[in-house]
């Protein structure tokens, strides 16, 4: 359904926060979440704020108190560098990224891919009170920084790799905040959703518990006991594997002469970006050769770029080379560009940074263009795509690879990672998302080192009305 962009650390599962459980570290922030948690119930009985979002508005206050602190320490540093020299002003230069706001027309940094490996099952937990726990000690080194620094000459170069490891875990924050703003509302509106997903997640705790059993038997030397139970920890990882990602045919779209045209609006009006959007397309969705399953050759690819009869009509061609005598399946991407004004009246235009309502944005693409509309805008705080409907951009670095990944979205295929939560999301600090990597072995179980695979392409075929007919799940 959607993709939430959080790399996930080693299995077994843990806190992805890696937050420090000491009580010296929680005490400082104990008394402020028994405050926050009377207040979110006060707050909630007048009001439809669920309560963690208050949470999460104390953890922006701190944020934007942290990015304050750590400017002034930089600010002292650069100058005591420039009059004493030495190394503190190299590691000083370039200035850290900021961390970038969410809006209207705001768009990702495109970066490189990370390398194509397999990926292994991984289970990863997210949670804002972990958060809290752990940026306590970060919020107070920050501020004890600020007033060394303040109060005399603290080494400067202790000082300066004090404050480049702060403005890391600033940076972090930010995109751990946008996680949690997209992912916890989600729980919240998207309910049966997320029932089923957690159904999964218990079928997954089960495929654990039978696999420690198993080694249980093995280490004992009962041998057939613990075949037998490593079969059905491997029918529990299957089940969840088929029911995670079905296919879901998108309306309107059709291989013809070998050719699935796929129509997509858009009002993003930066040529760059676009550019490399139908680029990351071009070059992830190549069927890999017989050889190469896990990485798709870089030979056998021809990009056509070029304009329709109308000037608003852009398209790109992807073929792909030709497996065992299979004709070669061609992706057609058409970006139909739509100006602002033409789905909004003038009083409700938006403008560039503007937080905008993503789902009636998407619905006025609908409401001008009609129900088949495949759309790409911007808006969101994370990106976040609809099967067979939209991809909504958010600020967050992407790869070439992750943007690929989306548009498979568009295509019918569903995310092949399982997100699920623990816990309630009505608590003062919401649920604990928990993620699963690792259950399919292709673009969609892995947006970051996976790749596009023969069977999915087999599946475009076969749904959109070329080649034999399959059964069973896409990959």
């Amino acid at each position: 359904m959607i993709d939430g962009g959080k790399s996930a650390g080693s299995f077994p599962a843990s806190d992805s926060t890696g937050c420090p459980e000491a009580f010296g570290v929680f005490r400082r922030i104990a008394p402020v979440l028994v405050v926050l948690s009377t207040f979110a119930t006060v707050c909630s009985a007048e009001s439809e704020t669920p309560e963690w979002r208050i949470f999460l508005e104390w953890l922006r206050d701190e944020q934007q108190e942290l990015t304050t602190n750590l400017k002034s320490v930089r600010e002292s540093l650069e100058q005591r560098a420039q009059l004493e020299g030495g190394d503190a002003l190299e590691r000083l230069r370039p200035k850290p990224p900021e961390p970038r706001p969410s809006g209207y027309g705001i768009l990702p940094t495109i970066v490189e891919n990370e390398a194509i490996e397999p990926v292994p099952l991984t289970a990863q937990h997210y949670s804002l009170e972990g958060l809290a726990r752990e940026y306590t000690a970060v919020f107070r080194d920050a501020s004890l920084l600020l007033r060394k620094t303040k109060a005399g000459s603290p080494p400067l170069l202790q000082s300066t790799d004090e404050l480049l490891s702060l403005e890391r875990h600033a940076v972090r924050l930010d995109e751990h905040l946008g996680y949690h703003e997209t992912w916890q509302q989600a729980v919240m509106d998207y309910p049966g959703f997320f029932a089923g997903r957690n159904r999964l997640h218990s079928q997954m705790l089960e495929h654990l518990d039978l696999l420690d059993q198993a080694a249980v038997a093995r280490n004992e030397e009962r041998h057939e006991q613990g075949a037998a139970l490593e079969a059905q920890a491997a029918e529990r990882r299957r089940n969840v594997s088929d029911a995670v990602a079905p296919f879901v045919t998108t309306p309107g779209l059709r291989v013809e002469d070998g050719v699935l045209a796929v129509p997509i609006h858009t009002d993003i009006e930066d040529e760059s970006f676009l550019a490399a959007f139908i680029e990351a397309v071009e070059t992830s969705l190549r069927r890999p050769t017989v050889r190469e399953v896990e990485a798709p050759s870089e030979a056998g690819s021809v990009f056509h770029s070029g304009s329709q009869s109308n000037s608003d009509l852009e398209s790109v061609s992807v073929t792909i080379p030709t497996v065992e005598g299979v004709p070669p399946l061609k992706v057609e991407v058409e970006l139909h560009r739509v100006k602002t004004r033409d789905l909004y009246a003038e009083a409700e235009l938006p403008y560039h940074g503007d937080s905008i309502n993503t789902k009636a944005h998407v619905e006025k693409f609908i409401q001008r263009f009609g129900p088949s509309t495949l759309v790409l805008s911007t808006g969101a705080h994370r990106t976040v795509a609809e099967i067979g409907r939209s991809i909504i951009l958010g600020p967050e670095n992407r790869s070439p690879r992750s943007l690929a990944h989306e548009f498979c979205h568009l295509l019918g295929f569903a995310d092949a990672y399982l997100r699920a939560f623990e816990g309630d999301p009505n608590d003062p600090a919401g649920c604990t998302l928990v993620e699963w990597t690792g259950l399919q072995n292709n673009i969609m179980g892995s947006p970051s080192r996976g790749t596009w695979t023969v069977a999915m392409e087999q599946t475009v075929a076969t749904h959109y009305g070329q080649g034999p007919k399959r059964s069973g799940h896409n990959d």
